[in-house]
């Protein structure tokens, strides 16, 4: 028996569209790309505009970043 692909967003099992299949449904898809699209800029991010994000917030420079990695690796259903 083949086994099924796992949603990349959820975890679950389930039968793809083809091999290329990486989420279980439309809702796992817009999470999961807008989870890309968030960490793509984050991870684009000078330090100088860190920094201006986390005063913008109230942070230092650390309780900023850790707060957004912990966001960024953070798995929602």
């Amino acid at each position: 028996m083949a086994k099924l692909p796992k949603c990349e967003w959820c975890g679950k099992n389930f039968v793809g569209e083809g091999t290329t299949a990486k989420y279980c449904s439309e809702i796992c898809r817009k999470k999961g790309t807008e989870h890309q699209r968030k960490k793509k800029i984050f991870e684009t991010m000078t330090i100088e505009e860190v920094v201006e994000e986390a005063k913008k917030q109230g942070m230092s420079y650390g309780e900023y970043t850790a707060k957004a990695l912990a966001d960024l690796n953070r798995r929602r259903t």
